[in-house]
């Protein structure tokens, strides 16, 4: 036998018992119940499924889709968090709210675009340069309602929301007062006005260290600032500057800022948040702030009702797709309908035509 015609010594051979499938055809994918799929239906099918899976709703846990979410960001700061949320559930007014603690920037400025959103809780322990404006701004200016804590309110974290979102003006921090036979630092909160958040709540001190306001750089004493626009009211001060403490604002949303509390997580530092949190007052005036800021943002209808206005466009570019693919089909059928009628009318001129031929002409 020549050797180009003895079979290869490291072929191996095909196992009979695997079975061999005959080819499909190229640029075919085959499925052995159906028939071919082409490359080209395959490109038009692709893109219609990631369509609708872009464009299905999401959210950001699993559950019902108009339970309103409310998020809790503290960077560095976990326990505190956990605190504040504990707080927030154990007070029944939040009943209906789905609460999510989150530590890093990116998923606060991804949540916060979601429509069941309805509420921000940040507190910042420190200027730690977050550069949360655009995303406090965008929420604010759709009706969102925003707590803002500790450093939230200073010009380095937030900018310009620090004016028109949660408006201290923040330039720079003060410190509480010292009391050196409890070794410990608090801040006195003076009421100024009477509010259904501060209702029943009279001037206290509490035990923290540091607050936010804004100084003139001139004279280095506290300057008021107030913005452009609004419903502004001061319900505390603080006693020694007459810098304001608690802030209520409504404009295109609603917020309520506190210049302190900016907890932290440490033990031993004089900003834990265990020196205050238990406080029975900061409970009272932080979820009586929330529960305001809870009943009067407009976003999460405003968002349910562009929600539902896109996903009714969306049913109708579907329904008007199905009429015209009906449509397209229907007319072929009736292309290929008309096609036979004329197929069998020709042969049947043609076989009359044959037989007139063959048999009857003279």
């Amino acid at each position: 036998m020549p050797p180009w015609l003895r079979p290869c010594p490291h072929r191996k051979e095909l196992r009979p018992d695997r079975p061999r499938f005959p080819p499909t055809g190229e640029g075919q994918l085959k499925d052995l119940s159906g028939p071919a799929i082409s490359e080209a239906a395959m490109r038009s099918v692709v893109p219609l499924l990631l369509v609708v899976t872009l464009t299905s709703p999401v959210f950001v846990e699993a559950g019902d889709a108009t339970q309103p979410v409310m998020l809790i960001y503290c960077p560095g700061a976990p326990g505190y968090g956990q605190a504040l949320r504990t707080i927030i559930e154990g007070d029944g007014r939040f009943s209906e709210a789905k609460i999510l603690v989150c530590e890093k920037l990116d998923e606060l400025r991804v949540t916060a675009f979601f429509p069941d959103v309805k509420a921000i809780v940040l507190t910042l322990t420190r200027d730690v340069g977050q550069e949360l404006n655009s995303t406090l701004e965008w929420f604010f200016n759709n009706g969102g309602g925003v707590v803002g804590m500790g450093f939230a309110s200073m010009w380095s974290a937030s900018r310009n929301a620090s004016q028109d979102v949660l408006p201290v003006f923040g330039n720079t921090y003060g410190v509480g007062t010292y009391d050196p036979n409890a070794k410990r630092t608090s801040v006195s909160f003076v009421k100024a006005e009477e509010d259904e958040i501060s209702q029943g709540i009279s001037s206290f001190d509490i035990t923290h260290q540091k607050f936010i306001l804004h100084r003139n750089s001139s004279t280095g004493s506290f300057e008021e600032k107030r913005p452009g626009s609004g419903e502004y009211k001061v319900l505390f001060t603080e006693r020694s500057t007459g810098a304001p403490l608690v802030i209520k604002y409504r404009d295109e949303g609603v917020s309520v800022t506190f210049a302190t509390f900016g907890g932290d997580d440490i033990v031993r530092s004089p900003g834990y948040f265990g020196l205050f949190v238990g406080e029975p007052t900061f409970k009272a005036l932080f979820t009586n702030s929330l529960y305001w800021v809870w009943t009067n943002e407009q976003k999460l209808q405003q968002g349910v009702a562009k929600a539902e206005q896109f996903y009714q466009r969306r049913a109708e570019e579907l329904a008007s797709l199905r009429r015209a693919a009906e449509d397209r089909e229907t007319a072929a059928d009736l292309a290929r309908l008309l096609k036979n009628a004329f197929a069998i009318l020709g042969g049947s001129i043609a076989c009359a035509l044959v037989y007139w031929l063959t048999f009857l002409r003279k």
